[in-house]
């Protein structure tokens, strides 16, 4: 299996200043999901739960439905942010 590419620190300032100010999906500390579009909460895809495989399976499954293929970010209740693939591979992260 071939391990995705970490981003540098500088790559993921760029992406994640664009993405707060545009449109990314969100997973929160209680595994919910949700669509961020310019800073504010536009509509919940998933409810509360746990984050499995399964998650990223539902997100992409809501992506192809909408035709829309936003960033995912985890975030937490300290304000860190992580960047993941569609298949739920960590990218790198912000403290």
């Amino acid at each position: 299996m071939i391990k995705p590419k970490q981003l540098f620190v500088e790559e993921l300032l760029e992406i994640w200043n664009d993405d707060r100010r545009g449109d990314y999906v969100q997973i929160n500390d209680d595994g919910s999901v949700v669509e961020i579009s310019g800073g504010c909460f536009v509509g919940t895809i998933l409810r509360p739960g746990p984050v499995t495989d399964e998650t990223f399976k539902l997100i992409r499954a809501w992506m192809e439905g909408n035709k829309f293929w936003p960033n995912i970010w985890s975030c937490n209740d300290h304000g860190n942010v992580t960047l993941h693939d569609e298949k739920g591979n960590d990218l790198g992260g912000l403290v």
